[in-house]
């Protein structure tokens, strides 16, 4: 098995972030970047050699996060770049990860398992957030066998209910996990 969804410390990031009011958002075709007043943090799709690998071309794909070591200005409309700024000025009230379960096996991924299949190719991914703002939210979310986040419609706000059929449409059984601004009591 490999674990290929957020670490704690990228977990921490997701927690400073939230903190952090107006954020610009920019979805690219292969990162997410949220803009503080101070710095950047990028949401990028990686891939790697999954569980139950078989060639050095096997690969699977999921998003990790860090803080850019200083802040990037991005320009509206700026020709000849694929960038897009969703908003300049959003209050992100939950962050929602998006993760799900995978078994490798000959060059193919599947969701669903018996639970009687080996350990060893099953691959735990995350695959991006759902971002609520005070706007709506943004599905910054891969296509687990998709590279980047150009599958979707428009890069722009869904509703809660769009963003959620969506995400069951075209990735299937996921497992969220919701960071928020109101802290909770455990």
């Amino acid at each position: 098995m490999k674990d290929f969804r957020f670490d704690a410390r990228e977990i921490g990031l997701l927690i400073e972030l939230i903190s952090q009011k107006p954020v610009e958002i920019v979805w690219d075709l292969n990162a997410f970047y949220l803009n503080t007043d101070t710095t950047t943090y990028k949401m990028e799709c990686i891939d790697a050699p999954p569980a139950g690998a078989e060639n050095e071309y096997d690969e699977i794909f999921f998003c990790k996060i860090e803080q850019l070591e200083s802040r990037l200005h991005f320009k509206k409309n700026a020709p000849g770049y694929w960038y897009k700024i969703v908003t300049s000025n959003a209050e992100i009230q939950v962050l929602i990860i998006v993760e799900v379960e995978r078994l490798f096996v000959d060059g193919r991924l599947f969701q669903n398992h018996n639970q009687k299949d080996t350990s060893e190719n099953i691959n735990m991914l995350s695959l991006g957030l759902l971002i609520q703002t005070n706007e709506g939210v943004i599905p910054a979310v891969l296509v687990p066998s998709e590279f980047g986040f150009s599958w979707l419609e428009r890069h722009g706000y869904y509703n809660l209910n769009e963003a959620l059929e969506l995400i069951t449409k075209r990735v299937g059984d996921v497992e969220l996990r919701s960071i928020s601004s109101i802290p909770t009591h455990q």
